[in-house]
């Protein structure tokens, strides 16, 4: 009985995790493509350089705080399935 009920929070903690991965990466990407929009406004050939650069560098900070999260997420997920198949 005990084994069943930790094994079905398991599984919710799973669910849970792959839920917040999914939402991270709506997250980027919903992140990124404002960024992007950035680049499509009419500004003189300066400005552009400049806002290319910049978007660039926002794209990357984002990309890597994305990694990370994702890295971490992906090692408790890793964890609760290892416990879940220990459980079942």
């Amino acid at each position: 009985m005990e084994r069943n009920q930790i094994a079905k929070r398991t599984k919710r903690a799973l669910r849970a995790k792959h839920h917040e991965k999914a939402v991270l990466n709506r997250k980027r990407d919903t992140a990124v493509r404002e960024q992007q929009d950035k680049l499509t406004k009419l500004m003189n050939e300066d400005r552009r350089k400049k806002v290319v650069r910049q978007v660039k560098k926002e794209i990357k900070a984002i990309n890597k705080a994305h990694a990370k999260a994702i890295k971490s997420l992906e090692k408790e997920i890793s964890k609760l399935e290892k416990q879940l198949k220990e459980y079942e």
